[in-house]
């Protein structure tokens, strides 16, 4: 084998091991429908919620939310706290229009337990959080160690949220927006 041709195989096998170091990498993919139950893992068998299912989750799933209505599905995440609470590197994938009610404020609170990025929406639906009138914040984002992380929407809306606050953090928090509709209350009581 030549010098020129040992050069261009060494430079082809350091771009493949580069470019797999910076794909983002998902794991298993955990599902939630309407029909569902919160047992188990939700991989084989949908849970009824998102939150449970995030429980489930380890950084770098997928949760797909599944549209099983014929005008869309909501959900509200009334168990435990309240609201979406997202606190691992998870990515909430719609699948059809889906529609996320919270009962608490904010509507979402993301608390990332370490570094990386939380992907809210996806190509093949439609996420509405509807924070109902009732929350001064639809997101809010607490990072008690300082993490460097990202929040990415895509075809993401917020709807109903109070005019006093979109998005609360503490953190190094970057935000990437691929189809973000912000629709704001006009009820400030």
């Amino acid at each position: 084998i030549s010098e020129a041709t040992m050069k261009k195989l060494s430079l082809s096998i350091l771009i493949l091991i580069l470019s797999l170091a910076v794909s983002p990498v998902w794991g298993a993919t955990r599902l939630v429908n309407k029909t569902g139950t919160d047992s188990g893992t939700c991989i084989s068998s949908a849970c009824l919620t998102i939150n449970y299912a995030h429980g489930q989750a380890s950084a770098g799933d997928t949760i797909e939310v599944w549209d099983t209505g014929t005008s869309g599905t909501t959900y509200t995440e009334n168990s435990g706290s309240g609201y979406l609470n997202i606190t691992k590197a998870v990515k909430i994938d719609p699948i059809g229009n889906v529609t996320i009610n919270s009962t608490a404020s904010p509507a979402v609170m993301i608390t990332p337990a370490a570094n990386g990025t939380v992907t809210l929406g996806g190509a093949s639906g439609t996420l509405t959080i509807d924070a109902q009138n009732t929350h001064n914040t639809a997101f809010q984002w607490i990072d008690t160690i300082y993490n460097s992380c990202t929040l990415v929407m895509k075809n993401v809306t917020l709807k109903n949220w109070l005019l006093t606050g979109f998005l609360q953090s503490d953190a190094d928090l970057s935000v990437r927006s691929e189809g973000l509709t912000l629709t704001a209350s006009t009820n400030t009581t």
